[in-house]
């Protein structure tokens, strides 16, 4: 447990979120803290509400109507919070197409018999394990929980990926939703349930959906992170940070880049397995080791521009592994590391943005994962 977490992996509060915590720990006080957040606009048309407990997001869709991620705990919580907050930010609740539950707990799914009779949205998503006929709710379009490819989900002109994490519940469901700031497209992973489930069953589901989105981010290339808890991922400090600067003109710590996304999920994989390993001391499973790509040098020769990157793990540097630069003007070099983990090659007259990326390996003892970084040369 405690590899997944050391200070290399990042000491920040993306890569050392609260669903690693050690197991005998207890819950999180936070979540019984109720104190109202009032709404936040994150990016453009996209905004946060609730409590410090539990909250929900607001998208404004293409066309000119809004969707709703999950509702809280109860018709009260509606009441007092979600209708206030959105009126107060301009939005009025009738103009709610969808609600979308990512799972059955009841501080996710409890306003929503409120919402539906208040205001008749067209459109409720749920996962198909959580849902009922218990539910007080009506579900329209219920995710496949059994399902484990990724599925489009268009509504209103705005289209999200929906992908089945069973594991908390049985039904939930995490999302890579999309959204703009400044113009400027990004992604958001949308973990749809964080503390882990008791049973080995439940726990190795978990684990398996936390892998399937990683996969995600790396191809959608998504660059932030929510959760309903927004102390599980932290999004609430980032959230104060908005409010504190008065809004996100001026930058938006929102955007956190993708390898950082990616080391947050693969460092939730490899607590999911250390809790997986805690309920079933037989369960064997391959070791994901997060890396670093980081410049170790760029400056220009007699062939002109020369980058070197150094690629390690938290155990040691990687020598034998492949590195792809790319210059913003789509110039291109490919280096292999050498024993200092170091990999350097020539990019001619190209300035500005340089990545450098490492696509990951397998290894007979686990897998080193891919991870790049960007530097401006001139």
């Amino acid at each position: 447990m405690q590899i997944a977490r050391i200070a290399w992996a990042g000491n920040d509060d993306i890569t050392q979120p609260h669903w690693c915590a050690n197991p005998g720990t207890g819950g999180n006080p936070q979540l019984q803290d109720r104190s109202v957040i009032a709404i936040t606009e994150l990016f453009d048309g996209f905004y946060f509400t609730g409590s410090v407990s539990v909250g929900q997001f607001v998208m404004k869709t293409a066309d000119g109507g809004y969707m709703l991620f999950d509702t809280m705990n109860n018709s009260s919580d509606v009441q007092n919070i979600t209708i206030p907050q959105l009126q107060s930010a301009g939005i009025d609740p009738v103009a709610l197409r969808a609600l979308i539950v990512t799972h059955g707990h009841g501080d996710h799914d409890g306003g929503a018999a409120e919402l539906q009779s208040r205001f008749n949205p067209a459109i409720t998503v749920v996962g198909s394990a959580d849902y009922s006929a218990t539910k007080t709710y009506q579900a329209t379009l219920k995710i496949d929980s059994t399902n484990p490819t990724p599925q489009t989900l268009t509504i209103g002109g705005k289209t999200l990926i929906a992908v089945a994490t069973p594991g908390h519940t049985p039904g939930t469901t995490s999302y890579i939703v999309p959204v703009t700031y400044k113009g400027q497209q990004h992604r958001l992973a949308y973990w749809g349930g964080s503390a882990f489930p008791g049973t080995a069953a439940a726990a190795r589901q978990y684990m398996q959906g936390a892998e399937a989105m990683y996969t995600l981010i790396k191809a959608q290339k998504v660059d932030g992170s929510i959760n309903s808890h927004t102390f599980e991922d932290k999004s609430l400090n980032r959230i104060r940070a908005i409010q504190a600067q008065g809004g996100t003109a001026n930058g938006n710590p929102m955007i956190q880049g993708t390898s950082k996304i990616q080391l947050g999920f693969a460092v939730l994989r490899s607590c999911s397995a250390a809790q997986l390993f805690n309920r079933d001391a037989t369960v064997r499973n391959s070791v994901w080791r997060p890396t670093k790509v980081e410049f170790y040098d760029a400056g220009r020769g007699g062939s002109g521009l020369v980058v070197a990157a150094r690629v390690s793990n938290y155990f040691n540097v990687l020598a034998d592994a492949k590195v792809k630069f790319t210059a913003a003007d789509g110039a291109t070099c490919t280096a292999t590391t050498n024993r200092e983990g170091v990999a350097s090659c020539a990019m001619g007259a190209s300035t500005g943005l340089v990545t450098a990326e490492f696509d990951g390996r397998s290894e007979a003892d686990g897998i080193d994962l891919a991870s790049s970084a960007t530097r401006t040369v001139n």
